[in-house]
């Protein structure tokens, strides 16, 4: 009874020692499980807090894809608006083109009647000036020749007189 109660006093000592070794390997477990349930909590609120900022991040894009779209849109209505202003500008441009053209021509041709008439009127009056001149030179001849006849008729009556107060 001696050996078996030695064997089994060595038995219960191994038993026991392996018992404290699986308590300490349970406590370092449970302390193991503990810190991981720790992180695991950490990064479960890390994962809730990225998952929240992905979602405000995503209504963000949302909103900023509607704005872009809004935007897209009035710049379309606004070229669309630009173009038919373009093309009013253009027609109006060719309008006014085509006027001072027509103001070109029309005053081409009033120049051009201006410069008949000033010709006309330069030929009208060197035919007048020839006139005047050709009537100033008759004058001229008419003048001597009165005026000779005026002499001639003044030494005349100049010479009556002088007879006259020798005769009477």
């Amino acid at each position: 009874k001696a050996v078996v109660s030695t064997q089994s006093t060595g038995k219960v000592e191994e038993l026991t020692e392996e018992n404290t070794n699986l308590t300490n390997q349970i406590k370092d477990t449970a302390q193991k499980v503990e810190e991981l349930t720790e992180e695991n909590t950490n990064l479960t609120n890390q994962i809730r807090d990225t998952a929240q900022k992905v979602e405000e991040l995503t209504e963000e894009n949302t909103n900023l894809n509607n704005q872009i779209k809004d935007v897209t849109g009035q710049l379309d209505e606004l070229e669309g608006d630009n173009d038919a202003t373009v093309a009013a500008l253009s027609d109006k441009l060719n309008g006014v083109e085509e006027h001072l053209n027509e103001l070109e021509r029309g005053s081409n041709m009033t120049l051009a009647a201006l410069s008949d008439k000033l010709q006309e009127v330069e030929e009208q009056l060197g035919t007048e000036i020839g006139t005047v001149e050709e009537e100033l030179t008759t004058l001229r001849e008419e003048m001597t020749r009165r005026n000779s006849t005026v002499s001639i008729v003044s030494a005349e009556e100049g010479l009556r007189e002088a007879n006259c107060s020798k005769v009477c």
